[in-house]
């Protein structure tokens, strides 16, 4: 099922976590209309602006996946079907969540998570959700930190 032009439902619920625990993460209808939300008001136009597809590393969470994946809060936008961790091919996570922040689209969160912090080491992810009431929240998490404000430089 095709929740919006470039975004399946297939990938905004598939989880390694999920399948190795044997957990059913088959959102109910009004969180497919919320991941349906989240890709036209945020992925698509995000999309469009870097001119590149994105990758979904995990989007709809059940209550059974969410408690099982490590550091999720309880009351995750994941859960809602609000939320998704993204990464870009050939944009570092750092960039993203500076072309986010920067940008007009009416994100809620846009959290960058666990940046690189050498430069042959991994490069992290940036999750990015979308509300009603959007707050422009900008986060940071670091390994062995708590999340903490950030603004991104210029």
């Amino acid at each position: 099922m095709w929740l919006s032009k470039h975004f399946r439902l297939l990938e905004m619920i598939r989880s390694t976590t999920a399948l190795r625990m044997g957990i059913d993460n088959t959102p109910p209808d009004w969180a497919v209309l919320n991941l349906i939300m989240l890709c036209e008001r945020i992925l698509e136009v995000l999309r469009d602006m870097v001119g590149l597809g994105i990758w979904i590393h995990g989007a709809w969470r059940c209550k059974a996946l969410n408690d099982a994946t490590p550091g999720s809060s309880r009351n995750s936008q994941h859960m809602r079907g609000e939320a998704a961790d993204i990464e870009v091919p050939g944009i570092s996570a750092e960039k993203l969540h500076r072309i986010i922040y920067f940008s007009q689209l009416p994100y809620d969160q846009v959290i960058l998570e666990y940046p690189k912090t050498t430069p042959d080491g991994p490069d992290g992810w940036v999750h990015v959700s979308w509300a009603e009431n959007p707050r422009h929240e900008s986060l940071i998490k670091r390994a062995g930190e708590p999340y903490l404000p950030y603004i991104p430089q210029t």
